[in-house]
């Protein structure tokens, strides 16, 4: 994160900097090109650490193992319950009965997992009913689907499409990297992950 927070901070001081010098009537363009240049020599420092990232990520020996379903989301339950207490949040899960046996890197998943419904969390903070619901259920080809649904405002399409792209992000402060590590991981396992706005 500190690695992250230092050229996205330097990135955002400088945009602000090239907005000031846009606004004066005769902006000084040498200066312009230079705060420009920062922000794309920034911008290339953060892209880099990503990169180092998701290849520390994909190089890192997995631990697969024949994975408890139920244990693993009452682990992610109890993980995030103080959290969701002191939000108000309801948290609660369904899991099939009969599912097709997982194999995977339980510390891996469970990330991926707590990091979905702590996204959940945050997206139901203004509702009226504030509830958030991990459903895992089979999926086609004997594949098992995990689900984090929440009663927040949704998404628009556009922001769907996105979401999970290094740096994208909706959420004031956000870095835009939990979505794009949870894609990695579950990319790591032979899954796929995506938002459906309309469930």
């Amino acid at each position: 994160t500190h690695e992250l927070s230092q050229p996205l901070g330097a990135i955002r001081r400088n945009a602000e900097a090239a907005d000031l010098l846009l606004q004066s009537p005769d902006p000084d363009l040498r200066e312009l090109g230079d705060t420009i240049a920062d922000v794309k020599r920034d911008g290339a420092r953060a892209a880099g650490v990503v990169a180092r990232l998701r290849e520390l990520l994909r190089r890192r020996a997995f631990q697969p193992e024949d994975l408890d379903v139920r244990a693993l989301v009452a682990d992610v339950t109890a993980l995030v319950r103080p959290e969701a207490e002191r939000r108000g949040v309801l948290v609660q899960s369904r899991v099939a009965a009969g599912l097709p046996a997982v194999r995977g890197d339980a510390v891996l998943l469970q990330q991926v997992l707590l990091n979905l419904v702590m996204n959940a969390l945050e997206a139901v903070a203004g509702a009226p009913e504030r509830q958030v619901t991990i459903v895992v259920a089979t999926g086609a080809a004997a594949t098992v689907d995990f689900a984090v649904l929440d009663t927040g405002p949704g998404i628009d399409a556009a922001t769907a499409a996105r979401m999970f792209e290094p740096f994208f992000t909706t959420r004031p402060g956000g870095m835009g990297m939990g979505l794009a590590i949870c894609r990695t991981l579950v990319e790591a396992h032979g899954g796929r992950i995506w938002s459906d706005p309309d469930v």
